[in-house]
């Protein structure tokens, strides 16, 4: 019932679909994060299911482009676009560890950040434009656009391990779990502190066993075979999975990119690398449709 609740509650915090079910349980919360892939799997259907519905309308190119482009930061409730936009004004300042943190948590919005807004938003939009033209013009088929399901799924994995691996800000909610996670571990007996260090490195994990990280490894697994296996098209599978490589290999350029530069993790740059590989799974894809 709590990986349930875990669900929902991720849906309610990271997801501005509306859900008449919103429960919270405490237990629960630090399931959440175990559940970003299955909710990624979630939106990710949204988006396809929206760009499905756009095809049987004939919408415009550019407008089926635009409504695409923007699709997964409407469904999320920008959450994640604000996080890059933050993420963004403090890496490029290009100032000091410390200026570049008190940027980070700065409330107002910089040069930087609407900058790489334009241009990010352009990217996308130009590379959904390049897929839906190849399209058109029967250069690939509707079924490449099922990336459009996988891509989500790949960067909410990345946030997740993410998350559990990387040394989180003093200012992020991440430091907060992790140390209230590492009071109520002293508050054991001494046996079990042991017992409990000698497995657990990251307090983080504490309610969080092995086997529900094998149910989030195995569902991906399975989600992107089962992507695979609807199609007979051997240059399909190779264009979906370089889509999910670049994603995951993108995902992880940019968090350590920014964990090095800032000390750690944050929501903030949990949402800026998550943008970012997102948009790399799309852009991979728009060069490779006229490459095929």
């Amino acid at each position: 019932m709590k990986y349930i609740q875990a669900f929902f509650m991720a849906l309610g915090m990271f997801s501005a679909v509306p859900c008449p079910y919103r429960p919270w349980n405490e237990k629960a919360r630090p399931l959440m994060i175990v559940m970003l892939p299955i909710l990624g799997a979630f939106i990710g259907s949204l988006w396809f299911c929206a760009f499905v519905f756009m095809e049987w309308f004939f919408i415009p190119i550019y407008l089926e482009a635009a409504i695409l482009t923007v699709f997964p930061f409407l469904i999320t409730g920008f959450i994640h676009l604000d996080g890059f936009m933050d993420t963004s004004d403090a890496l490029l300042s290009r100032r000091p560890k410390e200026e570049k943190l008190k940027i980070l948590k700065d409330p107002h919005t910089g040069a930087f950040s609407i900058i790489s807004l334009v241009i990010i938003f352009l990217m996308i939009f130009g590379s959904f434009l390049s897929i839906l033209d190849g399209i058109r013009l029967g250069a690939i088929g509707r079924g490449t656009l099922l990336i459009l399901v996988g891509i989500p799924v790949i960067s909410r994995c990345g946030s997740a391990l993410a998350i559990f691996l990387e040394k989180p800000l003093l200012h992020s909610q991440y430091h907060k779990d992790q140390k209230s996670a590492q009071q109520e571990t002293t508050s054991l007996s001494g046996q079990a502190v042991q017992q409990k260090n000698d497995v657990e490195k990251n307090p983080l994990f504490d309610r969080i066993n092995g086997s529900v990280m094998g149910i989030m490894v195995i569902g991906v697994c399975i989600l992107l075979i089962g992507l695979l296996t609807l199609f007979f098209d051997v240059t399909l599978w190779v264009v979906l999975w370089i889509s999910d490589l670049a994603v995951m290999l993108s995902y992880f350029f940019y968090i350590r990119r920014a964990t090095k530069e800032l000390g750690g993790i944050s929501g903030d740059l949990a949402g800026y690398a998550l943008t970012l590989s997102e948009f790399w799974g799309v852009f991979i894809v728009a060069l490779m449709v006229h490459w095929v």
